[in-house]
């Protein structure tokens, strides 16, 4: 684990490729993996939001 934040936690993993072309496929298909294991366990991506109240 690499920090907190408000809405996450974030992770690092690294991987060595043997040019960019093989990173870049590799990134995608493991966030692609994430992804679809996070929806079938239910998981949501959280992301932070915030309630703007004007009052005249």
């Amino acid at each position: 684990m690499t920090s907190w934040e408000s809405s996450a936690i974030q992770l690092r993993a690294n991987v060595w490729t043997r040019n960019s072309a093989e990173a870049f496929e590799l990134r995608s298909n493991v966030l692609y993996s994430i992804k679809k294991r996070f929806d079938k366990e239910g998981i949501e991506i959280p992301y932070p939001y915030q309630n703007v109240v004007i009052k005249k």
